[in-house]
């Protein structure tokens, strides 16, 4: 038996930029690869790691410029998503506020140190 994709899952978003030695399209100067020229993929995967969105751009746009693009693709495509799991590139509260409200999107990143974040507890 194969395996069954549900409609509605958990995704995962991330980028890498790949090296461009001798190409024209969308390439820029990254931080990564010092002085080095490069294209940055931005893909958005299901939990069994099939891609089913891919941006490309320039190497020096920030990871976070991708999350709302490949929502809206992922919409488009009819795949409601569930919740967002990205890494710290992916860090923003505004969008993880407008992808709960519009979307019903539950965006998860990690926390950097200078997060304040409070637990509910009893005393």
């Amino acid at each position: 038996m194969g395996h069954q994709i549900s409609n509605k899952s958990t995704y995962y978003i991330d980028s890498a930029v790949i090296r461009n030695i001798k190409g024209v399209e969308d390439i820029s100067y990254c931080y990564k690869i010092k002085s080095k020229r490069g294209t940055k993929f931005t893909v958005l995967t299901n939990n069994l790691g099939m891609p089913l969105d891919i941006i490309c751009s320039a190497a020096n746009v920030h990871d976070i410029n991708f999350v709302l693009p490949s929502c809206k693709n992922m919409k488009e495509k009819g795949i409601e998503m569930e919740s967002l799991i990205g890494d710290k590139g992916y860090i923003s509260e505004k969008i993880k506020t407008f992808l709960k409200d519009k979307y019903n999107i539950d965006y998860i990143f990690p926390y950097k140190k200078k997060y304040k974040i409070e637990y509910a507890y009893n005393r």
